[in-house]
């Protein structure tokens, strides 16, 4: 991956960047994005070079790890590509990973 999208889901930062300057920045290439817009958590940007990571006070959600759960870590069923993860994740269907 060349770059990381970091999702702040409870909290923000002085750095976070609106949805605008999420999709300038991914078409700069700069590689360490911060944002609170969950429509950056999908498949179509790891086409793009960039990982999406959910960040909760409960733990955290690693875009490409989804395709790779085979221990469920984040979820029960076996996500392909063609899921909306967006909408899974909104709709609270993953668990979070404690960071440890």
């Amino acid at each position: 991956m060349s770059g990381v999208i970091n999702i702040l889901m409870d909290s923000t930062s002085s750095i976070c960047k609106s949805y605008d300057e999420v999709l300038e920045a991914i078409e700069a290439g700069e590689e360490y994005i911060e944002t609170n817009c969950t429509d950056f958590f999908c498949f179509d940007m790891l086409d793009k070079d960039y990982d999406a990571i959910v960040h909760r006070h409960n733990g955290t959600i690693v875009l490409s790890a989804l395709l790779d759960d085979t221990n469920n870590i984040y979820t029960q069923k076996q996500l392909k590509k063609a899921h909306n993860v967006r909408k899974m994740l909104i709709a609270g269907a993953f668990t979070f990973k404690e960071m440890g």
